[in-house]
């Protein structure tokens, strides 16, 4: 008996740890891919809903995959943020949910349940999460937030730059030029200054 309930924990837990891998990945691929992340926010505007932490952009996509890295070392710290963040949202896609307009979307009542089954792991695998964090060390802290953040954010300006052909707006010759990693750094995951619409039309009007 005791070993089955041990399994079970297990698995709750590496659903968990996938869950989190599945979503930082699909968050990167939106924030590096243009038109698959547009795909990803037409489905989380206005009375549409995402399952938790799924939302195109680089923020999310490294939040998701270090709690994965945390949660694969079985850190208490790390499971109990995970329930508190995806509690309180659960939370507020269960108040969303109650208003008809919102209810009647399939997509949040998917989102709802699947936000619903990741606390439930989290609750049944508590047990399998006992690691607790070494003594901390301001300085080598520090300097391994400053130097992750400098490094995620010039790999994902370089992917975003090698993987979007967009140009900066023209230059007083009339010439244009592609844009270069450090705009990619200002604006990280949005497209090109001078880039349009694929599909699009412009018009201008004088006078």
């Amino acid at each position: 008996m005791g070993t089955a309930v041990s399994v079970r924990r297990e698995r709750c837990a590496v659903f968990t740890v996938g869950y989190l891998r599945v979503v930082g990945v699909v968050d990167l691929l939106g924030a590096v891919w243009v038109s698959f992340g547009n795909d990803i926010r037409r489905h989380d505007v206005d009375e549409y809903f995402t399952p938790y932490l799924l939302t195109a952009g680089y923020t999310p996509a490294f939040l998701a995959l270090f709690l994965a890295v945390t949660m694969r070392r079985r850190k208490r710290a790390a499971r109990l943020l995970n329930l508190v963040l995806a509690g309180l949202y659960l939370l507020f896609l269960a108040a969303a949910t109650a208003v008809p307009e919102v209810r009647g979307h399939p997509q949040n009542r998917v989102s709802l349940g699947i936000t619903a089954a990741f606390c439930a792991a989290l609750l049944a695998g508590r047990r399998a999460f006992r690691a607790k964090g070494e003594p901390a060390n301001p300085r080598l802290a520090a300097a391994v937030a400053v130097g992750g953040v400098a490094a995620g954010g010039l790999l994902a300006a370089g992917l975003v730059t090698v993987t979007d052909t967009g140009t900066a707006p023209p230059s007083a010759s009339g010439t244009r030029t592609p844009c270069s990693v450090w705009s990619r750094w200002r604006t990280p995951g949005s497209p090109s200054p001078g880039s349009r619409p694929r599909g699009g039309s412009t018009s201008s009007s004088t006078p």
